[in-house]
């Protein structure tokens, strides 16, 4: 009887443990901004703390030839003041420097670490603000920003499409910015200009900012709490096994 309170009683303290992180999320933002325009070169690597210097995100930009390409291609991925990262892909003959599904598909993937130790680090998209670029000469397909978010893997692959989201702008709007609730938490996170474009429109944009959030409990309290409810259960078992017949 003694035994089976423990168990009950270990089960009460993983679910409060629970309850303490979804409680105790912190939140994070980080300011893609610059002093001054880079385009950057092929394969390059841009790295940014977030404002209160916790956490770490290394960001890199890619390409796909099209919607159904699983094998991405590294692009350049540049920094424009305050207006955010952008992508350039060896198909932007015009100089584009935003992310946008004209033609090929770009993306930017950002991989998140602890500031302290240098360790990945999960996360969830809380927000992200993107700055709105023309993306075609038509006022029919101009202002328009739908993004597709991934996450999981590792930054070079596509991991797992999420979801699309979309939103209408109006052609004299310059930003846009999409909130979110209930995300995966992973170290790794993919935001694709829109891998499904339902509306036909070119969605082109730069990432200005990106809110995320963490659960921050040490993943050794977990570990304490499982390998405790094991221990118990099985001191349980052995109790009633040890009950005559």
């Amino acid at each position: 009887m003694n035994t089976l309170k423990t168990l009950i009683g270990a089960s009460g303290l993983i679910i409060a443990l629970g309850g303490w992180s979804a409680a105790n999320a912190a939140t994070y933002t980080f300011n893609f901004s610059s002093n001054s325009d880079s385009d950057g070169s092929p394969g390059n690597t841009r790295n940014f703390t977030d404002t209160s210097n916790t956490l770490s995100v290394a960001a890199k930009g890619w390409y796909l030839d099209s919607a159904s390409d699983t094998s991405p291609a590294q692009a350049s991925l540049g920094l424009y003041t305050t207006n955010g990262l952008g992508v350039k892909n060896t198909t932007n003959n015009d100089d584009a420097h935003y992310v946008d599904n004209r033609g090929r598909i770009d993306f930017v993937s950002f991989a998140f670490s602890n500031s302290k130790g240098g360790a990945a680090q999960n996360v969830s998209i809380t927000s992200i603000t993107l700055t709105i670029w023309d993306t075609d000469s038509s006022s029919q397909t101009r202002k328009d920003a739908d993004i597709t978010l991934g996450y999981g893997g590792v930054a070079g692959d596509l991991g797992t499409i999420l979801d699309h989201y979309t939103q209408d702008p109006s052609n004299n709007a310059s930003s846009v910015t999409y909130n979110f609730q209930s995300m995966p938490s992973d170290d790794v996170w993919r935001v694709f200009a829109s891998l499904q474009n339902s509306d036909g429109k070119t969605d082109g944009f730069k990432i200005q900012s990106m809110t995320v959030s963490t659960v921050p409990l040490p993943a050794a309290v977990w570990l304490f709490g499982s390998a405790l409810l094991g221990m118990v259960g099985i001191g349980y078992r052995r109790q009633n096994q040890n009950k005559p017949i």
